[in-house]
């Protein structure tokens, strides 16, 4: 049996957490009532009491703190567990009411908590070394490990770059070094028109056996040079010519033509989507586009990582750590310490809040700041990559409105500028990240010391644009100078009287941040006199912006976190295509098509880039005109995260303070966090 004490005192309480737990109110004065209760449960770690009572007093604004304190005996241990919830409530008239409420208070972990849900049937492994991983959601897609067919990108960053799928180098953005893994060296020839790789000769794969330069080449030309299916395909189509093996741990690179910035591109920036190397023992004679890649018994798939795949079912994706792991054995790294991770889809972002608070979670990929401070409140042991002062991590995106430049209205540049100038990007901000991002009028990634060196050489033009600024009253002007007006309803027309609608897609549900823009997006434009609609939850939503099935949408506009170059490719017309074919690239899906730019980008492109180099910052600065002039893409803030890590079983977590690396889960990178994380107390 257990007692239970509730004192009711004066606090103060966010709107927010009161969702979470209904409040009581009291008056001014202190009001103190104390409640006995006894609970008969087994000796485990959760709980849960109902005791409550409210007073009302009229026309008072009354405010209330319930602290339920629990005590608990385990294995003569006592542990005391508070947990505190405000609200601040204005009444108008005299009622008293008595309120059940049911509050749950987590226990502290004992010695040995009890294992990770999801890890029935498994060897047993404490959850004191097991790594908690949520994805939104309830439940995981139908498990398929195939890193070449459609969807490759999401199974990359949700998990395989994560546990099996290590990559020839990892890029630390936030010090700007290229760390070499499972190559040793690269290297460019005198005319920057081949590239040089050398591999380790000490790797081996999950299975045993030897990795090779032959797997690269195999990978990289027959899976994916050559199969114009392949998630990577555009990624060499047009650059590579072709991978020829030199020796067993060297590679050559043979461009179509010279390019300075192939590395970068290929094994540098693209932290999410870098070239993977696939075993040529196991993928030779299978079909890329249908092979899923999968036998856990036959121990598919077979990568170099230092974790195994176990399980692969709808409530869980489960790997273990391999002990025969080829970087303890060659002493490049420890064994890591994390003995399994188990990938888990915890519900929307408030159930993963509350998840990580009671320690069932132990990372997440992104809260809202007000909802993470919160979380913080009910598990101090949560933080983030920079809680003091608080900042989000940048993550080298834009949160952006696409639109199909061949499709009306969009095809008009009057118009596009017009959407621009009308949407209160603030409110965005406001909504998608409570304020603490960055406006831009161009898709550069200021947070990051290079793009913000950039940023300053055209800030100017920005500013004598207007582009950052919601101006309502400049698109009206715009609108009009173009031909457009306003019928009676107040919605805008064309020429012929046709009323312009603004379709906006936005791939929502899934995507929080998406899912608050679209609204403001919508209304700003609604004010604006655009007969605007947001429409959600469309199948195969990403593969149709590709090949220009969609009129607008909302996407994330991710470009170089050094040089402005790397970005302003993205629109030059030779990623475009026409309506109903696939575009070079995914972000290059507005197809928008200007020689005027691509003559200046080309110029761009064959140049060393530097901030110091007036002829390469002219060049940047008339690609920058045109795209104000042309707006392609509107820009609605930067991208950053709060990924938050719980510190209950896990030290050593990427912060501003100490870490090379970023805190992105879903970036390459976040591997080596992994494999460094410590458990707590040792």
């Amino acid at each position: 049996m257990l007692k239970l004490r509730k004192i009711i005192t004066i606090g103060l309480l966010s709107a927010a957490l009161s969702a979470a737990a209904a409040i009581a109110c009291a008056s001014e004065t202190i009001v103190v009532q104390t409640v006995e209760v006894e609970v008969a449960r087994e000796i485990r770690v959760v709980e849960t009491v109902v005791v409550e009572k409210e007073t009302i007093v009229e026309g008072e604004t009354i405010v209330q703190t319930v602290v339920v304190e629990k005590e608990r005996i385990v294995e003569g241990q006592t542990v005391v567990e508070t947990v505190v919830v405000e609200k601040e409530v204005v009444v108008q008239q005299e009622v008293a009411v008595e309120v059940e409420r049911v509050v749950t208070a987590t226990a502290e972990p004992t010695a040995t908590p009890p294992p990770a849900a999801g890890t029935e049937g498994l060897r047993d492994v404490p959850r004191n070394r097991t790594l908690v991983i949520a994805i939104g959601g309830q439940q995981l897609a139908p498990a398929n490990m195939n890193l070449l067919s459609g969807g490759a990108l999401s199974r990359i960053r949700d998990f395989a770059n994560q546990t099996w799928l290590e990559f020839p180098f990892y890029y630390g953005h936030h010090d700007g070094e290229v760390y070499p893994w499972l190559a040793t060296d690269w290297q460019y020839n005198d005319t920057f028109d081949e590239v040089t790789i050398t591999f380790r000769d000490d790797i081996y794969w999950s299975d045993g056996t030897p990795f090779t330069a032959e797997d690269v080449r195999f990978t990289w030309q027959d899976l994916i040079l050559d199969n114009p299916s392949s998630a990577f395909h555009f990624r060499l189509k047009g650059v590579i010519a072709s991978v020829e093996k030199v020796d067993d741990y060297t590679i050559k690179l043979h461009l179509t033509q010279p390019d300075q910035r192939i590395f970068l591109v290929l094994f540098q920036e693209n932290s999410e989507e870098q070239m993977p190397v696939l075993p040529k023992h196991i993928w030779e004679g299978k079909d890329p586009e249908t092979f899923e890649n999968i036998d856990i018994p036959n121990g598919w798939p077979v990568g170099t990582g230092a974790f195994k795949l176990v399980k692969a079912a709808p409530e869980a994706l489960i790997f273990d750590r391999d002990d025969n792991w080829w970087a303890a054995k060659a002493g490049v790294a420890p064994l890591p310490q994390v003995e399994r991770i188990v990938f888990a889809p915890a519900g929307d972002e408030q159930s993963i809040a509350l998840r990580m608070a009671n320690d069932d979670i132990d990372v997440q990929f992104t809260f809202q700041a007000g909802l993470y401070e919160l979380t913080r409140v009910r598990n101090p042991k949560i933080i983030s990559f920079k809680d003091e002062p608080f900042g989000l991590d940048p993550n080298g995106c834009m949160i952006s409105m696409t639109m199909n430049n061949k499709v009306k209205p969009f095809d008009d540049p009057a118009v596009r500028r017009a959407l621009n100038y009308s949407i209160d990007k603030q409110s965005v901000n406001n909504l998608a990240f409570e304020g603490a991002a960055n406006n831009v009028g161009v898709p550069l990634a200021i947070t990051f010391p290079g793009p913000a060196e950039y940023y300053k050489k055209i800030k100017d033009l920005i500013d004598a644009d207007g582009t950052e600024t919601h101006n309502p009253e400049k698109a009206a002007e715009v609108m009009e100078a173009a031909g457009y007006s306003k019928n009676e309803a107040g919605f805008w027309t064309d020429a012929d009287g046709e009323v312009l609608n603004i379709e906006l897609w936005n791939p929502a549900p899934g995507y929080f941040i998406m899912s608050r823009s679209g609204t403001a997006v919508v209304e700003s434009l609604q004010r604006a006199g655009f007969d605007a609609v947001e429409r959600r939850g469309l199948t195969g939503f990403w593969g149709k912006q590709a090949v220009g099935d969609l009129p607008s949408w909302l996407t994330w506009h991710c470009g170089s976190t050094i040089e402005p170059y790397q970005t302003y490719i993205h629109w030059h017309s030779s990623n475009s295509a026409e309506i109903g074919e696939t575009v070079g690239y995914f972000l290059s899906a507005p197809r928008y098509e200007n020689p005027e730019y691509d003559a200046i980008i080309d110029q761009m492109g064959a140049m060393q880039a530097s901030p110091d180099d007036p002829e390469y910052i002219e060049l940047f600065r008339q690609a920058t005109e045109i795209i104000l002039r042309d707006m392609p893409e509107i820009q609605l803030a930067e991208d950053g995260i709060i990924n938050a890590m719980n510190t209950t079983y896990w030290t050593g977590w990427p912060t501003a303070e100490t870490s090379d690396f970023p805190s992105h889960r879903v970036w390459a990178a976040f591997y080596q966090a992994i494999i460094r994380l410590h458990p707590t107390g040792e």
